[in-house]
């Protein structure tokens, strides 16, 4: 019975899993006229009162059946039909099952007539639910073929009635059980202290690892489920990842079930008694007062000058352990608290009937069960979730399939282990197992802490995943088992405490040591050896009337005017670029990658699936500058270390790399770089790195979870090692585009620039980035000021080490991620202003996402243009100048836009609305950016159009034409959808491409074309060359 009851829950489980998927897909079907809606849309109770709603969902599945964006989409009529079976057999039927188990009634009834009716009701509510359930998908099935308002008001009727008939029986079966227990009334239980709730406190270790594994691969939604799907599909595709982390899902069940065993029979024990006398009270309180004046000395390093202040960090947990002991050593003083009597300890008794023990093994039985074969289910579930992600989209995969297989047969094993062999043996000596555990715990903390986390890449996330959490199981199973064999100190006592609470106190001294530990140096961010080069200047000192100064002259010596012909007497004109990139992760950076290689770069030529679509030239000296968060920051900084590889090159070398990739006969390097399993390092980082020293507060900076990121991407694109700074110098001048990486300050919200320009003000009366004094002075001393950015801090002004020293350079990665720094992902990086004096007098910065400012990247370039506009009109006012320069503004999204009409949004309750209100706040700032920048962009180049109207013989522009903004983003299909974080897999990959050559952003691209001269060029409609581009073979594109 516990091994049917699991399958049962397993089941409902993965349809629920299974439906989300299908659901999505669902509501990605439908046009530009008809709104978004899933089955849930159509058969709602809401459906009742306001049929319309479902009734535009039916008519936009079936416009989409009719005419497919896509002919390799599955149409609708597969994914209800796949969605009423999904429901019915894996929800409906299974839950129909479980809860006539739990209406069940006993012979002997506690309660008498009112239980056995109550119960009978539920039975029949639980019936009518399946019915309701059968009646609603053959409704839906009818409503397919004939449309009508009435057909959908109906069917919200019967989900209606089903949802009714659900939460009686659930309401029945709780009152009839409560209706049992009060009948019952006080009495011996069949199993003394047994019962699965006293059970479960002894399995309370397993349950939190076993939670928090649930919670990663079942219970995430939206961007981070879609990233659970494409790690389990890249483990999927590689031999050695799926093998690594089948290993581990069973060592993490095999590890759960002994776990479980040893801490059922510790717990069946009584712990050791305190016997704490005066003498040991004085020794307690001497040994605590130590410890507190070692960790305050060792805090004390901080004011020294070197390297050697860095641990100073040690003091705080050694300050906090020893605050602790002092404070227990007091209050054992008290002669109250240290004669306090202890609480019933024993849990099962001296002498047990033989029902007794049946009934008590009966409930470990179940629990070591659960234990054991939760983790490995979960695994099956996400398998079978990821499975459907790509069916949707009209691919199979059967190696997932397989996969699953695989886990099932894995499962059957480790539950009829956990059935044969479930009561916990006895330990002649308690001691004995908590050494064995206690062994195994340091074992695996030292091997974890000191294994190099990028190793994990090829393993894959899964694996890592599992394997994190059968070191957790381990550890807690050692806390577990301490906690058990001790009765807690008399302070306590007072608490009613059984045992000594060991992993309560672990989470106080981790937050008590992360607040006592002020310097944090384990999360500094990682520096270069070589000193940061002078930021350059963007734009001519303050006064100048001449393009004398900045760096525009340097751009406009690299420009060559397009070839379209212009009107006789006229300057050519050249685009000057500026290229906003939005944050999203992995995401975001192949979407930037990979929309520049193709605008840009010529790369691409010789792709498959792209090289129809993307320019044969490169442009790339066009793009002036281009500014990017979080995810399109990584982008941008891998971009430009493929740059410098190609430079690296002899000439003849080059040559024959750039002929080769024209002949799509070799593979560009988006594919190297971002076909890598980035997750992976970064979760065995925090798991085996951070968390334990979270406690330790080891000064090591090159070892947190952001640094292994960072080495990891380095281990696919080496060159991102340069320097930031460097590397944006090409011999004497600026190399271009020019790069703009945008984070934020924690402490007081401002951007921090990380780029080779000087963007903040050079003075700042202050350390708070926010006075307006910084500029005042300069109006006060009749001059501009010189800052560009406002609330602003230029990075590579704060990257000193600490002990003092010159600013440093930071390596491209870094830079990189500085602007990615996802909350929670990746920590803050903490960045030092060094100061006149000594370590005392640096200043701090701690730096996150970028996004969180702003996440388009619009908004820098708002201020970029101000400042470049004056010398711009300069140029163009030249005659001297062979040509004039005109704006032109690129933006990248990649969140996947949906086509549905707007609709209008619901009322937000009073109490609701300004929570609602400042949400939405935030989530239009970067719309609101983007719209800024488009604006400013725009007017420029209309006043451009008007002034080269008026008759000025000699230097007149020639007319810019064309649109001014081109605005690249996918739009959402059924299947695989890219996902925030930082693993793109196969189909992920595959789905950016295919959205490039969207028929949106096919008119983007020539838009881009025609800012240097050229023409789309490509034969048939927009519409024939996105079908063209996506039918391609899977097989033949690179990336």
């Amino acid at each position: 019975m516990p091994l049917y009851r699991t399958a049962l829950v397993f089941a409902i489980l993965t349809g629920l899993l299974v439906l989300d998927r299908l659901e999505a897909g669902l509501a990605r079907m439908h046009g530009e006229e008809h709104p978004s809606g899933g089955f849930g849309t159509v058969a709602s109770p809401g459906s009742v009162v306001a049929p319309s709603d479902g009734l535009a969902v039916l008519r936009g599945w079936r416009a989409w059946a009719a005419d497919p964006p896509l002919e390799s989409l599955q149409p609708p009529g597969p994914l209800l039909g796949a969605y009423a079976l999904v429901d019915l057999a894996l929800v409906a039927v299974p839950l129909f099952l479980l809860l006539r188990w739990a209406a069940r009634r006993s012979p002997a009834e506690p309660g008498g007539g009112v239980v056995a009716a109550v119960l009978g009701g539920a039975r029949t509510a639980a019936a009518v639910y399946l019915a309701a359930d059968v009646v609603e998908t053959a409704s839906l099935a009818l409503l397919w073929h004939s449309l009508s308002s009435f057909g959908v008001g109906l069917l919200g009727a019967v989900s209606l009635l089903k949802l009714v008939a659900l939460g009686l029986a659930l309401a029945g079966i709780a009152v009839a059980w409560r209706e049992r227990a009060r009948a019952a009334g006080p009495r011996v239980p069949a199993v003394p202290g047994g019962r699965a709730r006293s059970r479960s406190v002894a399995l309370r270790g397993q349950a939190v690892v076993l939670a928090l594994l649930l919670g990663v691969l079942v219970a995430l939604s939206g961007n981070i489920g879609f990233q659970v799907d494409d790690v389990v599909v890249r483990a999927a595709s590689s031999p050695l990842a799926a093998s690594a982390a089948t290993l581990a899902a069973a060592g993490l069940a095999l590890v759960q079930w002994a776990g479980g065993r040893a801490a059922l029979r510790a717990y069946a024990d009584a712990p050791g008694q305190w016997a704490l006398t005066e003498r040991a009270a004085r020794r307690l309180l001497a040994g605590g007062a130590a410890v507190l004046l070692a960790g305050v000395g060792v805090t004390a390093l901080t004011a020294l000058d070197g390297p050697l202040s860095a641990w100073a960090s040690l003091g705080a947990p050694l300050a906090v352990a020893g605050a602790g002991v002092l404070l227990l050593a007091v209050l054992c003083r008290s002669e109250g608290l240290r004669t306090a009597r202890y609480p019933q300890q024993q849990v099962v008794p001296e002498e047990e009937t033989p029902e007794q023990e049946e009934a008590r093994l009966g409930v470990e039985r179940t629990l070591l069960l659960v234990l054991a074969t939760a983790g490995p289910l979960a695994l099956v579930a996400a398998i079978l979730r990821a499975v459907v992600s790509l069916a949707v989209g009209g691919r199979f995969s059967g190696g997932l399939l397989l996969w699953a297989l695989v886990m099932l047969a894995v499962v059957v094993l480790v539950g009829r282990l956990a059935l044969r062999h479930s009561a916990p043996a006895t330990a002649p000596d308690p001691d004995v197992p908590l050494l064995r555990w206690g062994a195994a715990a340091g074992a695996v903390v030292l091997l974890g802490f000191l294994a190099d986390p990028v190793w994990t890449m090829p393993l894959g996330t899964v694996t890592v995943l599992f394997a994190g959490a059968l070191a957790l199981s381990v550890v807690v199973t050692a806390l577990v088992l301490l906690g058990d064999r001790f009765a807690p100190p008399p302070p306590l006592r007072v608490l009613r405490l059984r045992r000594m609470p060991v992993l309560a106190l672990v989470v106080l001294f981790v937050a008590a040591t992360s607040v006592a530990d002020r310097e944090a140096p384990y999360y500094d961010v990682r520096l270069r050896g070589d000193a940061a080069p002078a930021l350059l200047p963007l734009t001519d000192p303050p006064g100048a009337t001449a393009p004398a100064g900045g760096v525009l002259p340097a751009w406009l010596a690299e420009q060559q005017p397009g070839p379209r012909a212009v009107p006789a007497g006229t300057r050519p004109t050249v685009p000057l670029v500026l290229v906003a990139g939005s944050g999203g992760g992995i995401r975001g950076a192949y979407w930037t990658a990979l929309t520049m290689e193709c605008l840009f770069g010529a790369h691409l030529a010789g792709d498959a699936q792209l090289g129809p679509v993307c320019p044969a030239t490169p442009r790339a000296s066009g793009v002036f500058l281009a500014s990017g968060v979080s995810g399109s920051s990584v982008g941008l900084a891998m971009l430009r270390a493929e740059e410098l590889r190609r430079d690296a090159l002899p000439d003849a070398e080059r040559a024959a790399e750039s002929e080769a990739l024209a002949d799509g006969d070799r593979a560009p390097w988006l594919r190297p770089a971002f076909d890598a399993d980035y997750v992976a390092p970064a979760v065995a980082a925090t798991l085996f790195r951070d968390l334990p020293n979270s406690a330790l507060r080891l000064p090591l900076p090159a070892w947190n979870r952001a640094a292994s990121l960072e080495r990891a991407w380095q281990e696919r694109n080496p060159r991102l090692v340069a320097g930031t700074g460097a590397s944006g110098v090409d011999g004497a001048g600026p190399r271009f585009p020019l790069l703009l990486f945008n984070g934020t300050s924690v402490e007081d919200g401002c951007r921090v620039a990380v780029s080779p320009l000087r963007l903040a003000p050079s003075s700042v009366p202050g350390p708070d980035c926010l006075t307006a004094g910084q500029f005042s002075a300069a109006g006060a001393a009749g001059r501009a000021p010189d800052g560009v950015l406002a609330a602003t801090e230029d990075a590579l002004t704060a990257t000193c080490p600490r002990g003092g020293g010159s600013a440093r350079d930071v390596r491209l990665s870094t830079a990189a991620l500085l602007s990615a720094r996802f909350p929670y992902v990746s920590p803050s990086g903490a960045l030092l202003t060094c100061t006149e004096g000594t370590t005392s007098d640096e200043r701090r910065t701690y730096v996150l996402d970028g996004g969180l400012l702003e996440n388009s990247g619009a908004d820098a370039l708002v201020e970029v243009w101000a400042a470049l506009e004056p010398q711009v009109r300069a140029v163009n006012a030249d005659a001297t100048q062979p040509f004039c320069v005109v704006p032109r503004l690129l933006l990248l999204d990649n969140s996947f836009a949906d086509a549905g009409p707007w609709q209008a949004a619901a009322r937000s309750p009073q109490l609701l609305a300004p929570a609602a209100g400042a949400l939405g706040v935030l989530g239009g700032q970067a719309s609101t950016a983007q719209q800024e920048a488009q604006i400013a962009v725009t007017r420029a180049v209309a006043e451009f159009d008007a002034t080269v109207a008026l008759p000025r013989a000699g230097t007149r522009c020639a007319p810019a034409g064309g649109e001014a903004v081109a605005h690249l983003f996918p739009r959402a299909r059924p299947g695989s959808q890219a996902p925030l974080g930082w693993t793109l897999a196969e189909p992920s990959r595959l789905a950016l491409r295919t959205a490039l050559c969207g028929e949106r952003n096919l008119r983007q691209l020539a838009v881009v074309d025609g800012w240097f001269g050229g023409g789309s060029g490509r034969p048939g409609g927009v519409r024939q060359q996105e079908r063209e581009c996506a039918e391609r073979s899977p097989g033949e594109h690179y990336g």
